[in-house]
């Protein structure tokens, strides 16, 4: 994993490349403080964040809640370049799901479609004093009948924050239940999981 500090000019240069392994041990890593120009995969991570952030501003679609803010995550996998656009949180006692967009980009760095992940903003418990073992929130309407890969991020990142052993993502005809232990998830009609749930 690279990560690179660069310059805020208009022709931006690259100040610093730290390296990680693929386990993401802080204890091991690299830096490399000399300045140079992007290269070809860095100027396009740049220019779809950059055309990212601009829409992110001026764009209606975009909600702002009070104490949040909007995280800029580009991704570029084989071929396909793609910004989520995650709300980050500031109380510690609540884990933020929703508020979440898609933008997909062309192979020009061209915005192409923008979408709204989630219909809102949902807080959850953590758990605390008194433990939340299973958390649930509804997929509604145009939002996707599974669980998202912003919701399995907030739940990857806040993992060691809550109590709960499993999420449960509930729409009309499916149940995808995520494991936290393992991390494994587990997508159900609504059909097979109330089989389940009676012989329990």
């Amino acid at each position: 994993m690279i990560t690179i500090f660069f310059s805020k000019n208009d022709d931006p240069e690259v100040l610093a490349t730290v390296k990680f392994g693929h386990r993401l041990d802080s204890s091991k890593y690299s830096i490399d403080t000399a300045t140079r120009k992007f290269t070809g995969v860095e100027k396009d991570f740049y220019a779809i964040r950059s055309k990212a952030a601009q829409a992110v501003s001026n764009d209606t679609l975009f909600k702002f809640y009070e104490n949040t803010s909007l995280n800029l995550v580009p991704i570029i996998k084989n071929g396909a370049k793609k910004v989520y656009v995650i709300t980050g949180q500031t109380a510690p006692d609540e884990v933020l799901l929703g508020n979440d967009y898609l933008i997909n980009f062309d192979k020009d760095n061209n915005i192409i479609k923008k979408t709204k992940l989630h219909n809102n903003l949902i807080p959850l418990g953590t758990g605390g004093i008194d433990a939340i073992k299973a958390s649930s929130h509804q997929h509604l309407g145009e939002t996707s009948p599974y669980i998202t890969a912003t919701d399995i991020c907030a739940f990857k990142l806040w993992k060691g924050r809550t109590t709960w052993v499993i999420s449960f993502i509930v729409s009309t005809g499916y149940v995808s239940a995520w494991h936290f232990s393992d991390e494994f998830l587990e997508i159900l009609t609504q059909a097979e999981f109330e089989k389940i749930m009676k012989n329990k």
